[in-house]
């Protein structure tokens, strides 16, 4: 355990000291690559008014830390949420890097909701498979997931507007947790985002 410890301490380090690096080489554009348009702490706080306000008919999910947790589970105020976007004729699909078909089949069957695992995000495929799904053109079309380097970055690359959610379980897989201080460095000049640290602060 300890030296598992060791090992994350120095790979976190080395990530930190690369994202520096690649941003000093990189510059403004790799920066806004990676930054969400906007941030909320869960799916069930985004607000229905920033959808309409931004014409958004159809919206993809991520799975894991964003809909459910890593069981499979979804909370109550996130299935009323879908509810709601249901009711306002939003359309939805979930694209899933997960390999694990059987739980991801049966979470699309109980909200009826159609998708695609094993997508490889942030690669492209994914994201126009999803597009087809919604039929739907980009500029109508929302991406609605956890983690930087695969749901906001495939999305920016995509064209469509992207909403990154606080993760909420923390079973996440080890290399998932070893990205996490790489966000949090790509998104500390995000508006919502520093307002989100100085409210955490304020509650102390």
């Amino acid at each position: 355990m300890k030296k598992n410890k060791i090992i994350t301490m120095r790979l976190q380090k080395v990530i930190k000291n690369d994202t520096i690096s690649l941003k000093k080489s990189k510059g403004e554009h790799m920066s806004k690559i990676l930054e969400p348009t906007y941030i909320y702490e869960s799916v069930d706080k985004i607000p229905f008014e920033v959808l309409e306000k931004n014409k958004i008919k159809g919206l993809i999910f991520d799975l894991d830390n964003t809909l459910t947790d890593y069981n499979g589970v979804i909370s109550k105020e996130k299935t009323d949420w879908i509810r709601e976007a249901k009711a306002r004729n939003i359309r939805m699909c979930i694209l899933s890097n997960s390999h694990r078909q059987k739980k991801i089949r049966a979470f699309m069957k109980e909200l009826d909701i159609s998708g695609l695992n094993f997508a490889m995000k942030p690669l492209q495929r994914g994201y126009g498979f999803a597009l087809n799904l919604l039929d739907l053109p980009k500029e109508q079309v929302c991406m609605i997931g956890d983690q930087v380097f695969t749901d906001i970055w495939g999305a920016n690359l995509f064209g469509i507007i992207s909403i990154l959610v606080r993760p909420f379980d923390k079973n996440e897989e080890f290399w998932v947790k070893l990205k996490r201080p790489l966000e949090n460095i790509i998104l500390k000049d995000h508006k919502q985002y520093k307002a989100d640290i100085k409210k955490k602060k304020g509650n102390k």
